[in-house]
């Protein structure tokens, strides 16, 4: 049985974040890594359980952050200041539907070469 299309790019997101990973990265690496880590409103995004899984379910379109603080953002800052208690995901398999994922965190996929993304 051939994997879905959604869990292909489950696996192959998961794939890159890991290779962001590994020590002594070039500097075009390292800032792929930051922003994946930053997930903004609007990002394809993977959760990083589901990323290894290939759960359906937990690789869509970043609709909305619920931060624990109340207050609003599109984006995720990486300095803990904020935490975040809920993402609002419309899966890739279910357009229209959105799920609330609390005690998960997502990594956003790149859907361009990683210097336009990066500049955005």
């Amino acid at each position: 049985m051939q994997p879905s299309r959604t869990q292909l790019i489950a696996v192959l997101a998961n794939e890159l974040w890991c290779a962001t990973l590994a020590p002594n990265m070039p500097y075009l690496s390292a800032e792929l890594r930051e922003r994946m880590k930053r997930p903004r409103v609007g990002d394809l995004v993977v959760e990083f359980s589901a990323g290894q899984r290939g759960d359906q379910d937990g690789v869509g379109w970043l609709r909305d952050i619920e931060f624990a603080d109340g207050r609003g953002g599109d984006s995720v800052n990486i300095d803990g200041r904020r935490v975040v208690s809920a993402w609002m995901i419309e899966p890739l398999d279910k357009p229209g539907q959105k799920l609330r994922w609390g005690n998960a965190t997502f990594f956003a996929v790149p859907l361009q070469n990683a210097r336009a993304w990066l500049s955005e």
